[in-house]
C-alpha cells in the first residue's frame, strides 16, 4: 500500500501497463506455439526426406548394378563379335574395326533422336507459353 502512495500512478497509467503485460505474454505464448509448430514440421520433414533418400539410394543402387552387370555384358559381347569377325575375316584387327563402327553409329543415331526429343519439347512449350499469351490477347 505504501509503494502505491508514493508512486503517482494513475489509472489510465495502470491500464497501459496492463496492456502492456498483457501484449508481451501473449506474444510470449503466440510464439512459444509456433516454436512448438514448428518443432513439430521440422520433424515430420525430416522423417519424410529420410524415408526419400532411403528409397531413391536403393533405386540408384539398383540401377547402378544394372548398368555395371549391363556395361560389362555389352563389352564381352562385343569384343566376343570383334575376335569372331577377325576370324571370319581372317585378320587381327578388321573385327575390332567394324565393332567399334557399329557402336559409333549406334551412339550417333541415339543422340540424334535424343536430339530431336528435346528439339520437339522445346517447341512444344514454347508453342504453350505463345498460346497462353495468346488467350489473354483474346479475352
Amino acid at each position: 500500500m505504501l509503494v502505491f502512495m508514493l508512486l503517482p500512478i494513475t489509472q489510465k497509467m495502470l491500464i497501459r501497463i496492463i496492456k502492456v503485460l498483457f501484449k508481451l505474454f501473449g506474444t510470449a505464448y503466440i510464439v512459444e506455439k509456433v516454436r512448438e509448430k514448428l518443432v513439430l514440421s521440422v520433424a515430420e520433414f525430416q522423417h519424410t526426406i529420410r524415408i526419400q533418400i532411403k528409397k531413391i539410394g536403393f533405386i540408384l543402387v539398383f540401377v547402378g548394378c544394372i548398368f555395371v552387370l549391363f556395361s560389362l555384358g555389352l563389352r564381352f559381347l562385343f569384343l566376343g563379335l570383334a575376335y569372331w569377325l577377325n576370324t571370319l575375316l581372317n585378320s587381327s584387327f578388321l573385327g575390332f574395326f567394324v565393332i567399334s563402327a557399329c557402336c559409333f553409329l549406334i551412339a550417333v543415331f541415339a543422340v540424334l533422336l535424343l536430339r530431336k526429343k528435346i528439339d520437339n519439347q522445346q517447341g512444344q512449350q514454347e508453342k504453350n507459353i505463345n498460346g497462353e499469351n495468346n488467350l489473354h490477347d483474346f479475352q
